[in-house]
C-alpha cells in the first residue's frame, strides 16, 4: 500500500522483502500477513527525519501488487491476489 502525501512525503507498507523504492521522502513499514497494522503516520516521519509540511494532506492512496518480468517466459501462468480486511485512516491532530 502506498500513502502518498504533500511535499512528495509517502509511507510504503508491504511484506518484508517487497518493497519498491519510491523516493528519499519515504517511510518503508513491513507487516505480517494476517496481522493488524497500525502505524502513527506523523511519528514515522519523525523518527526518520523527514520534516512534517503544512499542510500535510494526503494525496493519494494506492493498493498495488507486483509481478515483476520473469528473465525466461514462465511454464505456467502467474496469478496474484490480495485480501485487505479493512484499511482506516483516523486524523487524530485536532485543531
Amino acid at each position: 500500500m502506498l500513502l502518498s502525501f504533500t511535499n512528495k512525503l509517502a509511507v510504503q507498507i508491504s511484506q518484508l522483502g517487497q518493497t519498491f523504492v519510491w523516493n528519499d521522502k519515504t517511510v518503508y513499514r513491513s507487516f505480517t500477513p494476517g496481522q493488524i497494522t497500525i502505524e502513527n503516520l506523523y511519528n514515522l516521519f519523525l523518527e526518520a527525519g523527514i520534516p512534517m509540511p503544512d499542510p500535510f494532506e494526503m494525496v493519494y492512496l494506492g493498493l498495488d501488487q507486483h509481478l515483476y518480468e520473469l528473465e525466461s517466459p514462465a511454464a505456467e501462468s502467474h496469478v496474484q491476489r490480495m485480501k485487505v480486511d479493512f484499511i482506516q485512516i483516523v486524523e487524530g491532530n485536532m485543531q
